[in-house]
């Protein structure tokens, strides 16, 4: 007879610490999955506005981007459809952001190249949330108002 009571007192008492530890686990993954989606949906309408680009007497390329978006963003790379490469400067500094609404010039060699299509901007907005940030990237295609005549 006491040994049943004590299985049975016994199996409350696990099962009420494995009932904690579930909540505690349970709370802790509910808040991160909230944190995520608020930086994503934050940061959904983001990406990069190339306004311009020209080349300079020294050949050196410079493309002229705007940021429509409410967070800070930061453009990491250019390419074009040939496979031309390169890591931007942003006048003021590598990776210098990009702050709402702001406009400024970025510098490249060989990009985009003389007989390519399309120039591709890619970076990543900042959301407040202090999340992962989120990819971003714009496009300027031949022919379009941004591509130099």
């Amino acid at each position: 007879m006491i040994a049943t009571v004590l299985i049975i007192a016994f199996t409350i008492a696990i099962g009420g610490i494995i009932s904690i530890f579930m909540t505690n686990l349970t709370t802790t993954q509910t808040g991160e999955a909230e944190r995520a989606s608020a930086g994503t949906s934050e940061c959904a309408g983001a990406y990069i506005d190339a306004i311009n680009v020209s080349t300079d007497t020294s050949g050196r390329d410079n493309i002229l981007v705007h940021n429509p978006s409410k967070n800070a963003i930061y453009v990491t790379s250019i390419y074009d459809d040939l496979g031309n490469v390169n890591t931007s400067t942003l006048v003021g500094g590598p990776q210098d952001r990009l702050l709402p609404g702001e406009i400024k010039g970025i510098s490249a060699i060989n990009v985009p190249g003389a007989n390519a299509k399309k120039l591709t901007l890619i970076g990543f907005c900042e959301n407040t949330a202090n999340t992962t940030n989120i990819s971003i990237s714009g496009t300027c295609p031949k022919g379009g108002s941004c591509w130099p005549k």
